[in-house]
Formats: C-alpha cells, sequence, structure tokens
C-alpha cells in the first residue's frame, strides 16, 4: 500500500509540476488604441483633368478586413475606380476605365494608413479587372459606362467560368 501510494504521489507531483505555469513564455500584447479616422498617406495620382483637378487613386476601402496577425494591418479593397452619375438615365462616366480593382494592405502608424502593397484583381487568365459594369446577363448594374469624352465603353465578359462578383457600389446589395 505504501509502494502504490508512493507512486501515486510521485506521478501527482510530477503531473502537478508539468503543469506548472511558466509566466517568462507569456507574451502580452498591449491594446491597440485605434484613431476615429486615418487618413492614406500621399495617395497615387490617378489623372489630372483639363481643368487641372487631380483625381487621387484614395478611393480604398469599399471593404476591410483586419489582419488578425497584426492589429495594425488592414487589408482595404477598392470600389470600381474615380466615376460619376451621368445626366442621361442609368448612365455613368468613368474617369479611368482602364482602372483596375485593388486590395491594398496598409498599416496604421501614427493615426495615417500607409500603404504596403497593391493586389490588383486578375480573372482566371491573369487578365487585370476593370471597373466597368458586367455585360447584360452576367450581373449587369442597368447602367450605360461612358468615358470623359462621352463615348460608350465596351462591356466586356470575363473570359473565364470562375467569376469573383465584385459588386458596384451603385448597385443593390438587398
Amino acid at each position: 500500500m505504501k509502494k502504490t501510494l508512493l507512486s501515486v504521489l510521485a506521478f501527482a507531483a510530477i503531473s502537478l509540476a508539468a503543469c506548472k505555469k511558466n509566466n517568462h513564455d507569456v507574451v502580452v500584447t498591449p491594446p491597440v488604441t485605434y484613431p476615429d479616422m486615418a487618413e492614406a498617406n500621399d495617395p497615387a495620382v490617378l489623372f489630372t483633368t483639363a481643368g487641372g483637378v487631380k483625381v487621387y487613386n484614395g478611393g480604398f476601402g469599399s471593404a476591410v478586413a483586419a489582419d488578425p496577425n497584426d492589429p495594425n494591418v488592414f487589408y482595404l479593397l477598392t470600389d470600381r475606380g474615380p466615376n460619376v452619375a451621368g445626366t442621361i438615365a442609368n448612365s455613368i462616366i468613368l474617369g479611368k476605365s482602364d482602372f483596375t480593382p485593388a486590395i491594398g494592405k496598409f498599416r496604421l502608424k501614427d493615426g495615417k494608413l500607409y500603404l504596403e502593397q497593391t493586389i490588383n484583381l486578375k480573372n482566371a487568365a491573369g487578365a487585370n479587372l476593370n471597373g466597368l459594369p458586367n455585360p447584360v446577363g452576367q450581373g449587369n448594374s442597368g447602367e450605360t459606362p461612358y468615358d470623359l469624352n462621352g463615348a460608350v465603353l465596351l462591356q466586356v465578359p470575363m473570359a473565364s467560368t470562375r467569376r469573383v462578383w465584385y459588386l458596384p457600389q451603385t448597385a443593390h446589395s438587398g
């Protein structure tokens, strides 16, 4: 009985020692305080209009996701590029018809977002996507796209059966 009791006590002591927490291995992440608003640092100029107005690539933010491994890193989706509603019903004027929607990796530092990486959205064949409305029968928003000169822009279908539906900010979401 003594031998069994000693064996049980020895096993219990070893088990308890193995469960002891080692405070040297604990990493405490300090809480992150986010600003009420953060602006992009030095956004790229897409183009300058004839009247001298600069159009910036500051359209990141249509969607946002926090990096689960770094509280200061965020992934932001652009909208479909600079655009305004046209004067004709269901028309949209695209300031840069070859704009490629992208995901930007941003780091928050001192209340500003710094763009670290840009990931262009592409189709399955590797071609850049654009901000044009989808063709009729393929998720079309009902808009007719025009360029800055008033010419109707051709809506080209994606050349793949694998699709990512990138819903423009003007389409109804439900």
